[in-house]
Parts: C-alpha cells; structure tokens; sequence
C-alpha cells in the first residue's frame, strides 16, 4: 500500500513536469509553419511594408483619375453623332478646330463619310464602272461610259433612267461629251453623235456627220455646230453643210465658248487658242510653253481662261491682257488633269491619280478629295456642279474611272 502511494506521487509530479513543459513550448509544429506564424505575427517585415506602399500608391493614384476632369475625343464625338442619325450636327462638330489633330488619316476618313456619297454604276443600270463624261441639265444628272452606255440621274427624285447599259462590244462607243442645246441633249461618242427630246423623251442618232470615228468634242455656238476630231481636225456645220476649219493642230481635244465671236480650242500638241468664227483667225499666248502643251479641259471666268494638261499642270491665260500664268502650286502635284470647272471662287481640278484638287482663289488656299477620304479610284474624269438652294453651296458630282461617280457636299472645304 505503502508502495502503490510512492508511486502515484513520483507518477503525479512526472505529470506536473509535463504539463509545465507543453505550456511553456506551446503547441507541437514543424520548422516551416515556425517560420510562417512568426512572419504573420511581425509587423515591421520588408514584404509587409512592400505591400503597404504599394496599396497607398493605388489608392492615391485612383483618387488623382477621380479628380481629373476626362477630355473627350472630338473624332468620337463626331462618329456618334454620326451614327446616331444627326449628320448635320456632326459635320458642325467636325468643324471645330479641336476635331483637326495629328490623326491625318482617320480625320479625312471621317470627312470623306461626312460630306462625300458614293453612287455606284450598277445603280445607274451601267454594266461599266469607268465614268468618262457627266453633265447637269437642271435637276438631271447625265452619265457616260467608256464603254458607251447612257444613263440619266433624277436628283430630287432619286431615280435612274437607263438608255444605254454599256455592254461591252469590239466597237468604240466612249462617250466624250454630253451638252445640250434648246429642248434637246447631244450626246456624243467615239464614232456617233445623239440627240436626246426633253419633250418628247426620244432619242435618235444624227447622221451625215463628216467624220465617222475619233470624234472628241461637240460645240453649238451662235446657231452653228462645231465637230472636234483626234486627227481629222475642227469642222463647223453652216447652213446645212460641214465645212473643215484650217487649224494648226487637226488634234483637237476640246471646245468651249469664250463670247459671241471666239470660241475656244485645246488641242494635243500645240497647246490653246481662240478661233474668231467672224474672220477666221486665230489668237495663241504669248508664252512659247503654252503653245505645246497637251490640252484636256478649260472653263471660263470672266476674261480668264483656266486650263487643264495632261503631264503640265494647270495655267491660267488672259487673251485681253496677255497674262499667263502657272496656278498650281510645285508641292501640290497634280499634273495630270482631265477635267477643270470654275464654280463662284473655287476652281475644281479632276485629276489622274490624285482625286480632286480645288483652290480657293479669294484666299489662295488649296484643298485635296482623294482615296483618302474614302474614294473608290484616284482618277477622276468629269466634272459638274448642281444648283445650290438658298445659302448652301450647288453639289459637286465628279465621275470615276473605275469607281461610279460621287456626290460632293461643298461644305467639305474648311477654308479658313
């Protein structure tokens, strides 16, 4: 009994040393979740602070967006304006001066679907793509091929009247003018000329004509028709009858009426003149170049005959005072011209190559429409200007090769 006594005693201060011990070491644990409670349980670690800082930075970062007013993108702007379906208030907002940035390409992108409408040649009925001539009667657009087909645009009524599709043939059909006279729209091509009866809404070609291939241009003047020719010369029809006019140059390339006793002559090698229809003489520059150049169009303003080339740019020729002058700029480079049309002070350049070209001549300010803004072809044929209403300027309608024709609001210029 005595023993048994021993030996719980010995046996309960073992117990007493053991749990001493467990409370002073804690609870059993591994070197590695030792290392990790004793990282939780510091406070002044180097990751800690790491992470402290960079919280602050965050939160000090998010608080300087909050309080920064955000600038909005005028190009945006514009676009959602756009397709918002309020295409005047876009273009308003187009023309702040903030919308005109570095962003050269994505502006004029944006500017061609502001102001330019692309009309296709399969809407016309025209099998062929490549526009060689336009021309405006009143409300009426009028539209030729290279491949000879016809057709006829209702502005206001938006509508298409097709009399020739321009299928493609081995004869020559071109059209290289369309004009018009009285009741009637002459439509001339390469080998026939047609005349068209608003009235009536009949059209018929015209025979006995002197030539029958290479015809370039058309012309009535003072009650008498003019038939220009690539190698066969100028011919004026007087009484009934054709008669040839001895020319310089039997490459003519373009008519046009200057007053009542001159009308105008481009021709391929040997540059502009003025035919007196009176007495039969001729007046030419002063200026040798000019007398050489390849002429492909010209319009009038005033005493001021402004013409196209192919190869030399564009000059200016006053026959009244002698004055001739070079009126594109060297770094603008538009060499290759098809077609001029003088519109109030703007002065319109259809171009091979480089679109459209127009100078402000008030302000001595060029501008450019090209593949830039969207266009399907470079190379632009013809030219025409509608009408305009009220205080808006007339639409520009200008034809491609290649690519339909467009219609040109004339606000797309920013001449300030």
């Amino acid at each position: 009994m005595i023993l048994q006594g021993k030996n719980r005693v010995i046996y309960g201060i073992f117990v007493l040393l053991f749990l001493y011990s467990c409370k002073t070491a804690g609870p059993p644990h591994d070197g590695s979740e030792s290392v990790r409670t004793e990282t939780k349980l510091s406070e002044n670690t180097p990751i800690e602070k790491s992470k402290s800082e960079s919280g602050n930075k965050s939160l000090n970062n998010q608080n300087t967006a909050e309080n920064q007013e955000v600038v909005p993108d005028p190009l945006e702007e514009v676009r959602k304006l756009l397709y918002a379906g309020f295409p005047e208030k876009a273009r308003e907002r187009f023309r702040q001066k903030d919308a005109a940035g570095e962003r050269h390409f994505e502006w004029a992108l944006l500017r061609g679907q502001l102001y330019v409408k692309k009309h296709k040649a399969e809407s016309a009925g025209l099998s062929d793509k490549n526009i060689s001539r336009i021309f405006i009667d009143n409300d009426d657009l009028w539209i030729g091929t290279w491949m000879g087909g016809i057709s006829r645009y209702s502005i206001p009524l938006k509508q298409y009247t097709m009399f020739d599709s321009g299928e493609p043939s081995l004869n020559v059909k071109t059209v290289n003018r369309i004009t018009s006279g009285g009741k009637n729209i002459y439509i001339l091509t390469y080998g026939n000329l047609y005349k068209y009866n608003k009235r009536s809404s009949e059209m018929f070609r015209i025979n006995n004509l002197p030539v029958k291939e290479k015809l370039q241009d058309y012309l009535i003047s003072n009650n008498n028709e003019y038939l220009a020719t690539l190698g066969y010369g100028l011919w004026v029809k007087t009484d009934k009858k054709w008669e040839k006019i001895s020319m310089p140059d039997n490459f003519i390339t373009s008519l046009g009426i200057y007053n009542d006793n001159f009308i105008i002559v481009g021709t391929m090698n040997n540059g502009v003149f003025l035919y007196n229809t009176v007495n039969g003489s001729l007046i030419n520059p002063e200026e040798p170049d000019l007398s050489v150049m390849n002429i492909t169009s010209f319009d009038t303003d005033s005493d001021n005959i402004i013409c196209g080339t192919f190869g030399s740019g564009a000059f200016l020729w006053n026959p009244v005072t002698g004055r001739t002058e070079k009126i594109v700029p060297d770094d603008f480079d538009i060499n290759w011209i098809l077609s001029v049309l003088v519109s109030g002070e703007t002065v319109y350049f259809a171009t091979f190559g480089n679109g459209i070209a127009a100078w402000n001549r008030e302000k001595n300010l060029w501008d450019k429409i090209s593949v830039e803004e969207g266009l399907f072809s470079p190379d632009v044929s013809s030219l025409a200007v509608s009408a305009g209403t009220g205080k808006k300027d007339g639409v520009l309608w200008a034809g491609l090769i290649g690519g339909g024709f467009l219609e040109i609001d004339r606000g797309i210029h920013d001449w300030q």
